[in-house]
């Protein structure tokens, strides 16, 4: 639910995570299975802070993307080289 006054708004979001080739498919799978529950919980607190203007250009688009990309290399990857290039938007719908 984004953070709109008066509003019963929600958002769908379908990520995908484009990953440095030092990793396997099978090992980022397995990482991410292993982190799955906080990366959820950060990113329903992440949209839930946002409002709707702040999700309706390409240019907001992209700084949530990075923002999604920084977070998430933070806490699948705390101390070592970012593997995540970059997160790819396969579905976003709001309603």
């Amino acid at each position: 639910n984004p953070d709109e006054p008066g509003a019963t708004r929600f958002v769908r979001v379908g990520l995908i995570l484009e990953i440095n080739s030092t990793l396997t498919k099978a090992e980022a799978k397995v990482m991410i299975e292993a982190k799955k529950p906080p990366l959820i919980n950060w990113l329903n607190l992440y949209f839930k802070s946002l409002t709707l203007d702040e999700m309706e250009n390409e240019r907001d688009m992209k700084r949530i993307l990075s923002q999604i990309c920084d977070s998430f290399n933070e806490m699948l990857f705390p101390d070592a080289k970012p593997q995540i290039k970059r997160i790819l938007i396969r579905e976003f719908n709001i309603q």
